[in-house]
Parts: structure tokens; sequence; C-alpha cells
């Protein structure tokens, strides 16, 4: 990717010189990404939206997790143990990602 058997110094002075898009789309191409779903839900201090990820691959999906959008509605961390509360969750959260056409991921944790 850069080059045949570069140091871990050479590939930190490519990626500073390059810039960080550059040197993502360098990272992307390599590794034939062609799909990015991305939660734009969680809160990171450090991140980029979608529109900027769709500059370098064809493909760029919002997932939506709704333990965070639960977290936000209650202002403080969800564990639902109860079934039916769960099951009626999961049945609107689907409800809503079909009617946005979003992807769903499902943890079964």
């Amino acid at each position: 990717m850069y080059g045949s058997s570069l140091s871990l110094d050479a590939v930190e002075e490519s990626r500073r010189c390059l810039g960080l898009e550059a040197s993502a789309a360098v990272c992307f191409k390599s590794s034939r990404i062609v799909i990015l779903l991305i939660d734009d839900g969680i809160k990171l201090d450090k991140k980029l939206d979608i529109k900027w990820h769709e500059r370098l691959v064809p493909t760029v999906c919002r997932i939506l997790q709704v333990e965070h959008v639960a977290e936000n509605i209650l202002e403080k961390p969800v564990r639902i143990s109860n079934k039916n509360v769960s099951d009626y969750i999961f049945m609107h959260a689907l409800e809503v990602a079909q009617n946005f056409n979003l992807p769903m991921q499902i943890d079964t944790r």
C-alpha cells in the first residue's frame, strides 16, 4: 500500500504528508472497501460525517442503534431485561428503519 518495505516512521511520514483524506483514500482503495456502514449516533470527540466518507467509497449507509436513541431519551444507559418491552422496542425500531430506508444492526448479547 505504501511501498514494499517501509518502516513505521516512513508510513507515518507519508500519512502526514498526504493528509487525512488522501491517506484514507489510499487505504480504502488498497483494501478494496466499497461500502461503509456508519453509526453516526455514537458520540465521539473526533468523527467525520457521512458526506465526508462519501468522497472515499461508492456507498455509505447510515445505521441506527436503538440503544443510543433510548439512552438519549432516558438520559442514562439502557439495559432492558423484560422480553415484552424488548420485543416492542425492536418492532418499532424495525419499522422506523424500514420507513427511513436505514439498515439495522441487531446485537443479540
